[in-house]
């Protein structure tokens, strides 16, 4: 049904693209039509079909006008046959077939052109290629920066999108250009805020966690350094010779402590920030159902379904599937398509338990004394962890803590949002909770070791006794027996 075309009238030299596919879903449609009217006449038909319309077949020594209002006639008569409705099956199942063809023909045509570096238009195919070269590009990234715009005295104004400023980089350094996003109105009465937090220090409430702490690190951290995407066989023998030889090797290493490395500073942080995704990634145990799955499962399952298996909410499925994602874009290829959620978490944490100089001070009162259970309260994240108070100083009321063994997290917290609470505003004792508890709608006034009576309720002539053992205002203890 199809002749040999010459495809290098469409892809001649300089072209940003080749061009394979030589029609479309209508040119094809006409295609068939006139392969089906030549194999399919019958003289005693009424009305035998044309193969091809007599004004548009090709004559000899037509003028160039001629030869216009043919092509036209023709494009005129496929536009009407294509978009025209019949009841005809064989003519839709045609129609449907051409169709068909030009979006396969599409893809087809731009694999093709994924498959070389100077038509390529995806990351991924770029990537694939340039590796074969043993070179990993990173991947493309923006960036943001918050910008503080001062108006003068007595001024106010419109600073319209797109305004642009760049940052003064280190010596050697490119230079970044940021442009707003939107809008801006200026005014001098607006110079006075300041951005939420401003206020707030950012620095741990303990500086240098104040003892020594061993870091649990999971299966997938311990794998060696090439495992980090963008890592080649020349990056990983330049990193080994430093020592990084696992991807965990990262985590506690300044970058710019590896400029003897041949590798460029840039780089050496990306590569530190993607080893550190990979190693503080920590599914929680509500994900347990999961762990023998691989990431790029539960990345391209349902969130529904995940959310019916796990009993957690849809949206907590979605958020676990975009942080699985990026961890697609930190580890390489294979080691990401291989790894399970179990390999992703790491053993619990070992911490010795020292004294640690705490940033608060205890005042007149409430009164702060050694041996007292105390809490450090996140404000923002409305969550506390328990510690013990060591030892008031005499002189500076400088407070030192003992921390728990299994709450130690708060020393990384910010200062300004950490706050040491002491003594409880308000005390409340808890309810008597429990199976052999009896909850009463109203209060019932019983006290421990009174007696109480009630009627069988499968039989009324029967009543039961028992003694009172706890008693608060709406539950009763009961002795057994």
């Amino acid at each position: 049904m199809s002749g040999r075309k010459d495809l290098t009238r469409w892809n001649r030299a300089g072209q940003t693209r080749f061009t394979y596919v030589d029609g479309n879903a209508a040119e094809y449609l006409e295609t068939l039509r006139q392969e089906l009217a030549a194999r399919f006449t019958n003289a005693d038909w009424l009305e035998p079909h044309e193969v091809e319309p007599e004004n548009e077949k090709r004559q000899a020594n037509t003028t160039l006008l001629e030869e216009q209002k043919r092509r036209h006639s023709r494009t005129q008569r496929i536009s009407q046959m294509y978009q025209q409705e019949r009841r005809d099956w064989g003519w839709e199942i045609s129609r449907t077939f051409a169709r068909a063809s030009h979006i396969l023909t599409g893809y087809a045509d731009a694999w093709a052109n994924e498959g070389y570096l100077g038509t390529a238009t995806q990351w991924d195919s770029v990537r694939r290629l340039v590796g074969l070269l043993d070179y990993y590009p990173a991947p493309p990234a923006s960036a943001t920066t918050p910008l503080v715009i001062m108006a003068k005295k007595g001024m106010s104004g419109l600073v319209r999108k797109g305004f642009q400023v760049k940052n003064s980089p280190a010596v050697g350094a490119d230079k970044v250009l940021f442009e707003t996003l939107d809008d801006l109105f200026v005014d001098e009465a607006l110079n006075g805020m300041r951005p939420a937090g401003w206020d707030k220090s950012e620095k741990p409430a303990i500086e240098g966690l104040g003892g020594s702490t061993t870091r649990g690190f999971s299966p997938l951290a311990h794998l060696p350094v090439i495992n980090i995407q963008d890592i080649g066989t020349v990056y990983q023998t330049a990193l080994e010779r430093l020592g990084i030889v696992s991807i965990r090797d990262f985590y506690d290493v300044d970058p710019e402590s590896l400029t003897d490395s041949g590798i460029g500073i840039t780089r050496l942080w990306e590569f530190k920030a993607k080893a550190m995704t990979i190693c503080d990634f920590q599914p929680g145990a509500e994900w347990e159902l999961l762990a023998p799955w691989h990431l790029a499962d539960i990345v391209f399952e349902d969130a529904a379904s995940l959310a019916t298996l796990t009993e957690n909410t849809i949206d907590d499925c979605e958020a676990l599937q975009v942080s699985i994602a990026l961890l697609g874009a930190c580890l390489d290829q294979p080691a990401y398509e291989q790894a399970t959620l179990a390999q992703l978490q790491a053993p619990r944490v070992t911490i010795e338990t020292d004294f640690v100089l705490s940033p608060w001070r205890a005042g007149k009162k409430p009164r702060v004394t050694p041996g007292q259970v105390a809490l450090v309260y996140h404000q923002a994240d409305d969550r506390a962890e328990a510690v013990s108070i060591a030892e008031v100083d005499a002189d500076s009321k400088a407070i030192r803590l003992l921390p728990s063994p299994l709450e130690y997290s708060w020393r990384e917290w910010p200062l300004g949002e950490a706050v040491l609470r002491v003594v409880s505003r308000w005390k409340r004792k808890s309810w008597l909770n429990g199976d052999d508890v009896v909850r009463t709608a109203e209060a019932h006034g019983l006290t421990a070791g009174a007696y109480i009576c009630w009627k069988d309720e499968n039989d009324s002539s029967q009543y039961h006794y028992a003694k009172v053992r706890e008693a608060d205002k709406k539950s009763l203890r009961l002795e057994p027996g």
